[in-house]
């Protein structure tokens, strides 16, 4: 993935969605100190895979990245979920 005007207007509000969240994840004090780091461990795994993504060579194989992005999902779905806000 070369570093272009579209690649970055894709990635851009991404990571400014990302690192918006890290910080009010990280400065909200009614989170619990549980949740808090659950929700800055999403956000440093979707970062992460964002900067892995840019690097993949784009002519290669995509088993890798896709196996990243399952994990990463799978992380995500399974953290656990508060029930009063259900």
């Amino acid at each position: 993935m070369t570093m272009n005007i579209a690649t970055l207007s894709i990635l851009a509000p991404l990571l400014l969605l990302l690192l918006g969240l890290g910080v009010t994840a990280a400065l909200d004090p009614y989170l619990r100190r549980e949740h808090r780091r659950i929700m800055l461990v999403i956000v440093a795994l979707c970062l992460s895979l964002i900067l892995f993504l840019c690097i993949i060579d784009p002519e290669g194989k995509k088993r890798l990245a896709w196996t990243a992005a399952g994990v990463n999902a799978a992380l995500y779905f399974s953290s656990p979920r508060d029930q009063a806000l259900l």
